[in-house]
């Protein structure tokens, strides 16, 4: 990649009191990637009513950012932003939110909502990152139990299918860690387990 295909990230400070648009620069020339979308009172309240409790200071750029960066990771995906938003709060029960939201894997958690409310999208893109795991996992395996593909199908369900009345196994991922370790674990337990 030559100095004139240099690709970069810049804010362009917006002229309203919104946060500013998203621009990539390739090589001199700016391209309006798209804006930010801007928090609404809506989704700060579902955050809020996730958490428990009311947020001080000044979360919504925070917020802001941690949807941006799911987006961003999976611009494929469409979710309720006030579905987003309540997952991001389930797994800052303690501590500062504004720091869980920094530090959250909001692209990964993006794709566990998406699966767990069924888009085709979203179950392709889980399929394609639970694929690599379980051929790790059988080969690793000293004793082989069952082949990648059977692993595949069997960890695509602990994951996606639940009893009825129950969630499934993805709505337990808050966004703490990789989505990949979870699969991984899901994936060595189901070859201890022998299927």
């Amino acid at each position: 990649m030559g100095p004139s295909e240099r690709r970069a990230w810049v804010w362009r400070g917006a002229a309203s009191s919104s946060l500013p648009d998203l621009i990539h620069v390739r090589g001199r020339a700016p391209v309006l990637v798209r804006s930010c979308p801007v928090v609404s009172p809506a989704n700060v309240l579902a955050f809020e009513r996730a958490l428990g409790r009311a947020l001080g200071g000044s979360p919504e750029r925070a917020l802001e950012l941690a949807l941006r960066r799911a987006t961003q990771e999976h611009p494929g995906l469409v979710c309720d932003e006030r579905a987003l938003c309540a997952a991001l709060a389930r797994g800052c029960r303690e501590g500062d939110p504004e720091a869980w939201l920094e530090r959250v894997r909001a692209g990964d958690l993006l794709l566990a909502v998406c699966a767990e409310l069924g888009q085709p999208a979203a179950v392709a893109t889980l399929h394609r990152l639970i694929a690599p795991e379980a051929e790790r996992a059988t080969r690793r395996a000293r004793v082989p139990v069952m082949d990648a593909p059977d692993l595949q199908q069997l960890v695509s369900e602990r994951l996606l299918v639940s009893e009825p009345g129950a969630r499934p196994k993805i709505a337990e991922y808050t966004g703490d860690g990789d989505l990949r370790g979870l699969i991984r674990v899901i994936a060595v337990r189901a070859l201890i387990a022998g299927g």
